[in-house]
């Protein structure tokens, strides 16, 4: 019992010295952590959310240290905690009554410069979103959105930011699209807490939290449904070996709360002294409806694939099936597919007498597992395996593993293991007949959008 005892002790020790100042912001935002720098010019906070924060003294509106001093001012009735005030009504979606102390108003924050396509009018009191995260922080900025359990946010005075969904406590944003449930979808007021969201349009829908699904910015625009990433990889040498190798890769997709459209292609393509060494191409269609949260068909799935050191000019497989969410948690998610198709081939070249073309019935198994290492590296596991009669190459199979390590917030380093296996390769008009198996290792820079 004594050793329990002291082991309890021991670990509520650092919880009770441990410092937790708080430093409010003009634009109401309000930062929680320890001060280890109070400058003339800036403050320099440690937040155990957002980490080393330094903020410019003119932007602070003031700071509370831990214990603060007697007879100092607080943001909040006592026991009662800092909550920003409701978004300003709109004729659609009135702001629900609150008790909730006001936060203050307006930002000195300097406009930030960006992109074209990235440039949005300056959030005001009736368009800023809030968000808390589990440490008690509050941030009020744009939020871009929730989904697979990452949320996005642009904060007024910290800049872009990503979160795990599960370290965030509340979000108050005036209009969002949102889904939940077996893919329903609402737009509205959004107010989210711990256990209950809530949104309120033409209606007020309440819902458990866990039931929620994603959150998409404003009302629903079709920009806003797309999403995508760039990756390309160069190496090229000169001098007694001349060689470039070029990986390129694009991924498009189209989220709605029922449906799910994704575009990718995959190309390789290597060339040592002026002579071709790789060359393949991979391009996947497929369009999920989902039924439930979990249960969705795909149709049509589409497949094109080309490699010349493989014999395949082109292979052309098109189907549909069913497919399962097996785990569907907020840092991991994997999920199988498996339906008929139909596959036509024409090879390079073959032996006299043999047809160059084929067509034949598929069946098509598929399975995809994701799951977050850490917070700036994720794991992509896909396996695909194809079955067709032994003239067009018998069961064909491709595996992918990635690993996806964040930079910053738009870029990424991409390390691919790519496996391909044709059961039985296609002789060219040589005789030559090429191996099963191919073997790659990309690395690559991404570029999200």
């Amino acid at each position: 019992m004594k050793r329990w005892t002291n082991t309890i002790a021991l670990l509520l020790v650092p919880a009770a010295i441990a410092r937790a100042d708080t430093v409010y912001l003009r634009g109401g935002e309000k930062l929680i952590g320890k001060v280890i720098s109070d400058e003339k010019a800036k403050v320099v906070i440690r937040s155990a959310a957002l980490g080393r924060v330094e903020i410019l003294r003119e932007r602070i509106e003031r700071i509370e240290l831990d214990p603060a001093p007697s007879g100092a001012p607080t943001n909040s009735p006592p026991g009662q905690p800092f909550v920003p005030a409701p978004p300003a009504s709109t004729p659609r979606s009135p702001a629900p009554a609150t008790n909730a102390p006001v936060a203050t108003a307006g930002t000195n924050a300097p406009a930030k410069w960006r992109w074209f396509w990235q440039r949005k009018p300056p959030a005001d009191d009736v368009s800023t979103d809030w968000i808390q995260l589990k440490s008690g922080e509050w941030l009020r900025g744009r939020l871009y959105g929730m989904q697979n359990r990452k949320l996005d946010f642009e904060s007024d005075e910290l800049d872009d930011l990503v979160f795990d969904w599960k370290d965030i406590h509340q979000v108050v944003a005036p209009q969002a699209l949102v889904s939940y449930g077996d893919r329903d979808s609402v737009w509205g007021w959004l107010r989210v807490d711990r256990e209950t969201v809530t949104v309120t349009g033409e209606d007020e829908i309440k819902f458990p939290r866990y039931d929620l699904v994603g959150i998409a910015h404003g009302m629903p625009r079709e920009l806003d449904y797309w999403s995508g990433r760039l990756n390309l990889g160069v190496n090229l040498r000169a001098g007694n070996t001349e060689q470039a190798d070029v990986v390129t890769k694009i991924k498009l997709e189209r989220r709605t709360p029922r449906t799910h459209l994704k575009l990718e292609y995959f190309g390789n393509y290597s060339e040592v002294s002026g002579v071709e060494t790789v060359n393949n191409q991979r391009a996947v269609e497929t369009f999920d409806y989902f039924l439930t949260r979990r249960l969705f068909v795909g149709v049509p799935y589409t497949e094109y694939y080309s490699d010349r050191f493989q014999n395949i000019e082109r292979r052309v497989t098109i189907g549909g099936g069913m497919g399962y969410y097996l785990i569907d948690r907020p840092k991991t998610e994997w999920q199988v597919f498996a339906g008929p198709a139909f596959q036509r081939i024409r090879f390079e070249t073959v032996q006299a007498g043999e047809p160059r073309e084929r067509s034949t019935p598929a069946l098509v198994i598929q399975s995809t597992f994701e799951t977050d290492l850490t917070k700036r590296t994720d794991l992509e596991l896909t396996y695909q395996a194809i079955r067709v009669n032994e003239d067009s190459g018998g069961l064909n199979q491709h595996g992918d593993i990635t690993l996806e390590i964040d930079l910053t917030r738009r870029l990424d380093l991409d390390i691919s293991f790519i496996w391909d296996h044709i059961e039985k390769p296609q002789a060219s008009s040589a005789g030559d007949v090429p191996k099963q198996d191919d073997f790659r290792l990309n690395l690559s820079l991404g570029l999200k959008f």
